[in-house]
């Protein structure tokens, strides 16, 4: 077991795994991967910090993982398949697996948005983007980000 420590002082990441030519719509992110910075293997959690105009990812949904959404801190647009919902802090939203109903945050406002994002880990998920050509292909056990029709991005 690690020592519990303040979120902000796991390792930060910049750079999500995204190919180029969809990455520039997240605009700038910060996250912390704090699942695996604890080694579990069940779970994943990621608290991210999403500046003014950029989104937690692509809107997307899990075939196979359940999720859940804290706003710690800010304000966020919620946009699914047919409406847009704000969400302050002390919101939450969760996301059944298999529900086919495309989400993710934005923040159109001009403050900082802190979220905390919970999700089950099953080797048999797999994540449909809504709006974008993009899938994610196993490739022994790393995954590979590809095309709709299965070719890899470069």
């Amino acid at each position: 077991m690690k020592s519990p420590v303040n979120m902000v002082d796991v390792p930060a990441e910049y750079d999500k795994p995204f190919p180029a030519p969809l990455k520039h719509k997240l605009g700038k992110t910060e996250f912390r991967r704090l699942g695996e910075y604890f080694n579990l293997t069940r779970i994943g959690v990621n608290h991210e910090i999403i500046m003014p105009g950029g989104m937690s990812a692509l809107r997307h949904w899990h075939t196979d993982s359940d999720e859940i959404v804290f706003i710690l801190q800010g304000e966020a647009i919620l946009k699914t398949e047919s409406k847009s919902i704000v969400m302050k802090q002390g919101s939450c939203v969760g996301f059944k697996a298999g529900d086919a109903n495309g989400h993710h945050l934005i923040n159109e406002s001009e403050e900082v948005l802190i979220i905390l994002v919970i999700g089950n880990r099953s080797e048999h998920d797999q994540v449909i983007y809504s709006d974008d050509d993009l899938q994610w292909i196993k490739d022994g056990n790393h995954l590979v980000a590809a095309k709709k029709d299965g070719t890899p991005y470069n």
